[in-house]
């Protein structure tokens, strides 16, 4: 068997040597940036980025949508004719998309911030894990190697959880980026491509509805006989532009369905998902490490108090 003092040699020679490379810039770059490190957080990057990239497509369709009902509502006053029935029929098939297109705006926003913290935290995860966590857990092993009684003991207890705590801070974020990227590619990629899909149809049925939106009573009456000519020929219009609303209503149907679609979409991969892989990377923490961590830092304490 080894001799004690010879283990307590080796191991102080490891733990000196890493920090000997946590604390010289000049080694530590080579090893914890090095291209092996460096690609993985690329490839967390580039999901984020991909991600990003979708949510502002997104966004910049349901602004899109926004601003044609936008425009077709302050014109709509022009278009009814002989009363307010047209008027009122188009505010009615209009505003719940609107109202949905406000709710995924916020939906949006929430995932657009969701994805700038992910990326956030894989630029800084490498120096917090690094420079906050495995530096003091190195500390704490070299004090507990060569500490005796309960003192040393603790240390190394709580250094060598430190050190799994590092790893998995180190690499979490950017695992958890590539899982959800390919739970995306696998099951949420096609509802995502036919929700951008039916949006832009959308979107192209609303602006065919200029006509609509055309001043009908642009034209100044030459007289009586001719105003009540122009109204009687109304009548043909105006059933005409009814059916028309009646064929946007289902289309603005099938719009929110397609929004609804998008939502669900844009929880699950950038706030469900995400948190959902961080909620199992700590329980795989407490599985490894112990449940009674905390609760023996307490008695710790306590002990040191009294």
């Amino acid at each position: 068997m080894i001799p004690i003092q010879k283990k307590q040699a080796v191991k102080t020679a490891v733990i000196a040597l890493l920090l000997l490379l946590i604390l010289v810039p000049a080694l530590y770059r080579p090893v914890f940036e090095s291209a092996l490190l460096k690609g993985a957080d690329e490839a967390g990057v580039s999901y984020v980025d991909q991600a990003f990239d979708r949510a502002l497509i997104a966004f910049a369709l349901a602004r899109a949508s926004n601003a044609i009902i936008s425009i077709i509502q302050d014109s709509e006053i022009d278009i009814a004719p002989a009363g307010v029935g047209v008027t009122i029929a188009i505010g009615e098939a209009l505003d719940p998309v609107n109202d949905m297109i406000e709710r995924f705006s916020w939906v949006m926003l929430v995932s657009l911030v969701s994805l700038g913290i992910q990326k956030l935290l894989i630029d800084i995860s490498p120096w917090v894990s690094i420079k906050l966590i495995l530096l003091p857990a190195l500390l704490l092993i070299l004090a507990g190697t060569w500490g005796r009684g309960g003192w040393a003991r603790n240390s190394l207890y709580f250094g060598r959880r430190l050190v799994f705590l590092a790893i998995l801070v180190r690499f979490c974020v950017p695992a958890v980026a590539l899982v959800n990227d390919q739970v995306y590619s696998l099951f949420l990629d096609q509802h995502y491509s036919v929700a951008v899909e039916g949006i832009e149809r959308g979107n192209t049925a609303l602006r065919n509805m200029d006509p609509l939106t055309e001043n009908l009573d642009s034209r100044q009456p030459e007289g009586l006989w001719e105003e009540i000519k122009r109204s009687a020929g109304k009548v043909g219009e105006y059933a005409d532009l009814q059916h028309r609303i009646s064929r946007m209503k289902s289309r603005m149907a099938g719009m929110i369905e397609n929004l609804l679609a998008m939502i669900a979409v844009f929880i699950l991969n950038t706030v469900i998902l995400p948190l959902g892989f961080l909620w199992l990377l700590a329980r795989l923490f407490k599985a490894v490490t112990g449940s009674d961590s905390l609760l023996r830092l307490e008695e710790i304490l306590a002990e040191r108090v009294t």
